[in-house]
């Protein structure tokens, strides 16, 4: 995939970037979010180069490819510097092709073969619209992330999270008074 960032009159390039790893890679869709930043989305073959460190979360939402071929979707400054990237995919194929920010969230949809997309038990959750693969030769999928606020802890007490831009909830409980030191 690549990138070409245009100046103000639409007619010289200021930058332009690849986006991708060691296989076959395909940009599909492209938006901007309110501070500016790029987010785009598409599908890879790659297993390297596509998720990474940044304020998305720990390696991304999802750090490593899961099937075959698997959407992605990443966060580019106005500057050209890479914020984050993830891959979102199962155990078959997926693939992004549309993707908005809508009420500070990240809305991507694409479609899939696989049956359990959603890394929380499967995209068919109580309440969806549609809860279980069909089958056939492709299903639909509607996914919505926190813009810059999705954060796991894999280790209590030693990760760091990082909320960009907003106001970040922590539903918790510990085993421990807080001490002098403890953050929030």
């Amino acid at each position: 995939a690549f990138i070409v960032y245009m100046d103000t009159s639409n007619t010289t390039p200021t930058w332009a970037s690849y986006y991708g790893g060691e296989s076959l890679d395909y940009g599909t869709a492209i938006t901007f979010d309110p501070n500016g930043d790029i987010v785009l989305a598409g599908g890879t073959f790659s297993s390297l180069g596509m998720a990474d460190l940044g304020t998305f979360a720990p390696n991304g939402y999802q750090s490593a490819i899961a099937g075959d071929y698997d959407a992605y979707f990443a966060k580019i400054s106005p500057l050209s510097q890479r914020l984050w990237g993830s891959y979102f995919g199962g155990a078959q194929y997926d693939f992004a092709n549309a993707i908005d920010i809508a009420n500070d969230q990240i809305v991507m949809g694409g479609f899939t073969t696989s049956s359990g997309l959603y890394r929380a038990g499967g995209i068919g959750q109580t309440g969806s619209a549609d809860v279980s693969y069909a089958g056939g030769v492709y299903d639909g999928f509607v996914t919505k992330f926190n813009r810059d606020t999705l954060v796991t802890i894999n280790q209590p007490y030693t990760d760091t999270l990082v909320c960009v831009g907003g106001t970040l909830y922590v539903d918790f409980t510990t085993n421990t008074s807080f001490q002098a030191g403890n953050n929030f």
